[in-house]
């Protein structure tokens, strides 16, 4: 019989791996997702990369949890490889704690803070319309200028909402079932056609691209609403 293959060991996140060398091999992982009000689901998708870097305040949260400064967090999310900062501790003897933190990891907790609010500034100019839901619920939890104005609702009335009052009534099962293909896919996907519905009831076409993402430890889903309506067909 041929011999098979030795299988390939997991590839773990940076971060997760500066989690395990703080916290050691003997904490579980739920008992880390747990304290750090993350789901087990989205807590594996982090270990293993799936998700983009946490934001820098759920970086402070882990801070408090590692029982280490934010600064080293900022650190190791940043890319700096996680032993090389395990072992900076350790270096200075201060076995997880700091008492001022080295001004070399100043920086880079700056440059997290920095790259959050590129996000955000990018985020809220994009030129369509962006609406952000919880993929279990499907509330929406955050959306764009471009998405108030594809709706004509307002921000406030928009959080909090159903992703399906989103689209016509008449075609909810439809658009249900189109929510749960984007989150299935995760990936980002094609822009696909579709339809919503503005506050005065005037049907509007659009093309949709979604993504799944980890968003302060919840998974959420994306998505970019392009108004078909203002798109010049070419001749």
């Amino acid at each position: 019989m041929p011999k098979r293959k030795p299988t390939a060991p997991p590839r773990f996140s940076n971060l997760y791996q500066f989690i395990r060398l703080i916290l050691g091999a003997t904490v579980p992982d739920r008992w880390i997702a747990r304290r750090w009000d993350m789901d087990v689901k989205n807590f594996h998708d982090f270990k293993v990369g799936k998700h983009p870097v946490p934001r820098v305040e759920r970086l402070s949260s882990l801070a408090k949890i590692l029982r280490v400064s934010d600064h080293f967090v900022y650190e190791v999310a940043k890319g700096t490889p996680s032993q090389r900062v395990y072992h900076m501790i350790k270096k200075l003897h201060l076995k997880g704690r700091i008492d001022p933190a080295p001004r070399i990891f100043g920086q880079a907790y700056k440059t997290l803070k920095e790259s959050e609010q590129r996000y955000k500034k990018l985020f809220h100019q994009a030129g369509d319309a962006i609406f952000v839901a919880d993929t279990i619920t499907g509330v929406l939890i955050d959306c764009n200028e471009k998405a108030e104005e594809l709706i004509r609702r307002p921000r406030k009335e928009i959080i909090g909402m159903s992703f399906i009052k989103l689209h016509p009534p008449a075609k909810q099962d439809f658009y249900r079932s189109f929510f749960k293909d984007h989150v299935r896919q995760g990936a980002v996907s094609e822009l696909r056609p579709a339809e919503v519905i503005r506050k005065d009831g005037k049907i509007i076409p659009v093309l949709i691209s979604a993504r799944v993402m980890e968003l302060d430890g919840r998974s959420v889903i994306q998505g970019i609403f392009r108004d078909a309506s203002r798109l010049k067909l070419k001749s």
